[in-house]
């Protein structure tokens, strides 16, 4: 009988073991505010129990229609609750069970979500150097979307409206296309899925209101060539950026240039321009909301003509088919060149030709021997042309042909010889005789040609 009682009572122990005790709350500690709408809450456990029941409610009473609770086995000391009203106190209380018990509730604690968000960046009432600045907010834990509103009127209801959401994953929003020069308002709310906050306070920013200024060639430089490339600095967040060249600085004559490069670029090359001309530029940003002004303008001056180089001025040569060299002008298209034994360039003996602009030098063939002639060149591009170069003059050799073997007055071992003589420079062919007589004209006189390839 004493072992049967003795039994009884460890076993009525063992049952209200459990009972006897309630659960201790942890974290986050009463009276507190969270960081969010998502909330760990946790508690220390009670030895032998197999599930914790939690309840989480916006009244003490536990009664509401927003009460969330719900259960976690033993193994855990944590429950995460998610999507919870923004600004609220919450109330919330644990309990322990097993199979054969159930604690009573613990005494309840409370915690009070955040109310609303806030702004970071750009700081209120700054100015950005940029039409498409980046907004920072400060996130609030367990939101589903922050919402933005971006406006340049306070109360956010004119056509330059911007709104849209970011996810909880993001804590800034990217702006584009903004106005220059332009004061915007911005506010934010945070939102979950059963809850929304109330608009931040609203701050604003004024974006960049730029002067486009320009960079190179410098004002009122020298290019060398009908063809420059024109810098100027860049302005953020601008999508393209206009430019306009004239010969006025009205930017009306018939010969007006306007385009436009996109913002990756922050200069141009243009070409086939007039030869020794005063050229004004400027440029201006925009994007699909907003236009600069024109930057002030700047000018620049094309060269006005080529030049010689050789056979030099005056030079007799020692070829009657010298090669040509000039310095060119840099984007011309073609050189034209003339050629001739008088300097009107008008006599039967005109050469005239062109050669590409990728060429410094032209050749010639087949000039008299002992001769001077005149030489000039030209530059052009599709719409212009240089003026002539100042005239310049060479004399070819007047040669007299050399004998070289066999020496004069030998004797060659044979009824066969072969006869050698002296080069003479862009030659074309080498006519000889040879006969009998010094007077070539006996029955048995020869008469033929050689290329100039050969001097035998």
């Amino acid at each position: 009988m004493k072992k049967i009682f003795a039994f009884s009572i460890t076993f009525l122990f063992a049952l209200n073991f459990i009972n006897s005790q309630s659960v201790t709350l942890s974290s986050p500690a009463n009276g507190s505010n969270v960081s969010g709408v998502s909330v760990s809450i946790y508690w220390n456990g009670i030895s032998g129990s197999t599930y914790y029941d939690y309840q989480v409610d916006t009244v003490s009473t536990f009664n509401s229609p927003a009460l969330i609770k719900g259960y976690k086995s033993s193994s855990y000391s944590s429950a995460t609750i998610s999507n919870l009203f923004y600004g609220q106190k919450y109330h919330w209380r644990m309990r322990a069970r097993n199979a054969n018990d159930t604690t009573v509730w613990s005494a309840p604690w409370t915690f009070t979500t955040p109310a609303a968000m806030s702004l970071s960046t750009p700081a209120n009432g700054a100015t950005v150097n940029s039409v498409s600045p980046t907004l920072y907010y400060n996130t609030i834990n367990g939101s589903s979307y922050y919402d933005y509103q971006i406006d340049i009127t306070p109360s956010f209801n004119s056509p330059y409206l911007v709104k849209g959401s970011r996810s909880s994953s993001y804590s800034s929003v990217s702006t584009s296309n903004l106005k220059y020069g332009t004061t915007y308002y911005w506010r934010m709310r945070a939102r979950d899925a059963v809850d929304t906050t109330a608009w931040t306070a609203i701050w604003n920013f004024t974006t960049i209101a730029p002067v486009m200024t320009l960079s190179s060639p410098a004002n009122g430089s020298h290019v060398n060539g009908v063809t420059a490339t024109l810098y100027w600095n860049d302005i953020s967040g601008s999508t393209y950026y206009d430019y306009q060249y004239d010969t006025v600085p009205t930017f009306n004559s018939p010969v007006v240039k306007t385009a436009s490069r996109t913002s990756s670029y922050n200069y141009v090359s243009i070409s086939d321009l007039y030869y020794g001309k005063n050229y004004y530029w400027r440029v201006r940003a925009r994007n699909s909301s907003d236009t600069t002004a024109w930057s002030g303008y700047w000018s620049f001056d094309t060269q006005y003509t080529m030049s010689l180089s050789t056979p030099t001025n005056g030079s007799t040569i020692n070829n009657v088919a010298p090669t040509l060299y000039y310095n060119g002008i840099n984007g011309s298209s073609y050189y034209d060149y003339q050629l001739d034994t008088i300097t009107s360039f008008n006599s039967p003996a005109l050469v005239t030709g062109s050669r590409t602009g990728s060429y410094s030098y032209a050749y010639t063939s087949n000039l008299r021997y002992g001769t001077t002639y005149y030489w000039r060149m030209r530059a052009r591009n599709s719409v212009d042309n240089s003026p002539w170069t100042q005239i310049w003059k060479f004399t070819t050799a007047s040669p007299i042909m050399t004998l070289s073997s066999p020496a004069n007055g030998s004797h060659v071992n044979g009824v066969t010889a072969t006869l050698y003589w002296n080069d003479i420079s862009g030659s074309t062919y080498y006519d000889y005789q040879y006969d009998t007589v010094p007077t070539f004209n006996s029955p048995v006189v020869k008469t033929a040609s050689r290329t100039s390839s050969y001097n035998y």
